[in-house]
């Protein structure tokens, strides 16, 4: 019997990277897994890649919309919801080019918060009303730090990935 079999998972921004990755060990370990994205064309072909075991659902994690939806479709389509991985994040231009705080763009830093911080309590939220029925219940998310010194001095360039795990009770 595989780790995951008769499980049910989501993983958020699993079209690519670290998500992609996720999606395709939970699918090697038996669980049904939902790739939920914004990146439809590489969520997709990921998708159908891995064969039937794993769905593609279109997500912007920022829309309570959204969200509510593909914990329904989920539930919906496989009557039970296990695991959410909430693994969607985004980093803006602040952290890549090295600006100045005078440079600070409000805008951008609005969607950063709303993707990396909405985003993981909304699924929590709706996700938790689904596992709640359960007596299995698992989430996920993961956390990335850059660190970096302050001045003139170069980035140390670390970066640091923290899985959490919250248990809902």
């Amino acid at each position: 019997m595989e780790l995951l079999e008769g499980k049910v998972a989501i993983v958020t921004g699993g079209a690519r990277g670290i998500g992609e990755a996720t999606v395709k060990l939970f699918a090697k370990h038996g669980a049904k897994v939902v790739i939920a994205d914004v990146e439809d064309t590489a969520g997709k072909i990921l998708a159908e890649t891995l064969g039937s075991s794993v769905t593609f659902l279109h997500c912007d994690v920022s829309s309570e919309d959204d969200v509510e939806n593909l914990i329904e479709s989920t539930v919906s389509r496989y009557g039970q919801l296990d695991i959410l991985f909430n693994n969607a994040g985004i980093l803006g231009s602040q952290s890549k080019g090295r600006k100045s705080i005078m440079e600070f763009d409000a805008d951008e830093f609005d969607c950063v918060m709303r993707v990396n911080v909405k985003g993981v309590a909304l699924g929590m939220k709706h996700a938790a009303r689904a596992m709640i029925r359960r007596g299995w219940r698992r989430m996920y998310y993961i956390h990335r730090q850059r660190r970096w010194s302050h001045g003139r001095a170069r980035p140390a360039r670390l970066y640091r990935l923290e899985a959490r795990n919250s248990r809902v009770d």
